[in-house]
C-alpha cells in the first residue's frame, strides 16, 4: 500500500496519519510476517532513529481499538500482529518460529454453544513444523 493510501485508509479509519504510524501500518502491511512488538522496533529503528518500544506498543494499540490489525496469542505471553483483518487461520512452526497464513471457511467454526451470545471473532490457530522444517527433520 503506498503511503498515500495509507494515510487515507488510517484517516478513515479515524486515526491521524502522523509518520510512526504509517510507518508501522506500512511495515505491517509489507512484511505480513505477523510481527512482535520487538521485531518492529528493531527493524523500523534504522529508519526512525527516535522510534520507542512504548511507541510501537501505543500505535499498536490504536491500531487494535480501531479494528485495523488484530493481535496474535498462538502460544504463551508472545503477542504477534496482523493487518490482514479477514477471516484466516494462522500456523506457528514451532521450530523456525516463522507464522503462515491460510484459509478458514467461516462455515466450518463450531457454533458457539451458549444462548444468546454473538461471536466477533473467531480464532484459528495450529502450532506444528513448517514444511522447510518438517522437510529438513526427514534428512
Amino acid at each position: 500500500m503506498e503511503q498515500e493510501n495509507i494515510n487515507l485508509y488510517l484517516i478513515q479509519n479515524g486515526i491521524r496519519p502522523l509518520r510512526k504510524r504509517v510507518l508501522i501500518y506500512d511495515y505491517l502491511q509489507t512484511k505480513r510476517n505477523h510481527p512482535t512488538v520487538e521485531m518492529i522496533y528493531k527493524d523500523l529503528l534504522p529508519q526512525a532513529p527516535t522510534l520507542s518500544k512504548t511507541t510501537v506498543y501505543n500505535v499498536l494499540n490504536l491500531f487494535l481499538e480501531k479494528n485495523i490489525v488484530q493481535a496474535l496469542n498462538i502460544e504463551g505471553n508472545e503477542i504477534r500482529y496482523d493487518a490482514d483483518i479477514s477471516t484466516h487461520g494462522h500456523f506457528k512452526c514451532s521450530k523456525c518460529g516463522k507464522v503462515f497464513d491460510f484459509d478458514v471457511n467461516k462455515e466450518h467454526y463450531p457454533e458457539v454453544p451458549l444462548v444468546n451470545f454473538v461471536a466477533h471473532q473467531i480464532h484459528y490457530y495450529v502450532v506444528g513444523h513448517c514444511s522447510k522444517c518438517s522437510t529438513a527433520k526427514l534428512n
